[in-house]
């Protein structure tokens, strides 16, 4: 593998581990940040965030429980379906 690879694949192993309650402590005091997903929604979100920088949980939830976003939606994914 290449450094650049070697590097991403250890990012994406830190970001996990921080997912799961096992972040990383940087040596300036940095936490490793958890990584973040959109799912199904990401082809909607442009709609939900509209220009915003930052919004709540309740904001999120309130967004996936309406019609706009139910309108939205597809049928899950089944594995053996591909």
């Amino acid at each position: 593998m290449r450094r650049q690879q070697l590097t991403m694949l250890a990012n994406l192993v830190e970001v996990s581990l921080a997912n799961v309650g096992h972040a990383q402590v940087r040596s300036d005091g940095r936490i490793e940040r958890p990584l973040r997903t959109s799912g199904d929604t990401l082809l909607t979100m442009r709609e939900f965030v509209n220009g915003r920088t930052r919004y709540s949980a309740a904001e999120v939830v309130g967004y996936l429980t309406s019609s706009s976003a139910a309108s939205q939606r597809t049928e899950p994914f089944e594995v053996g379906n591909a």
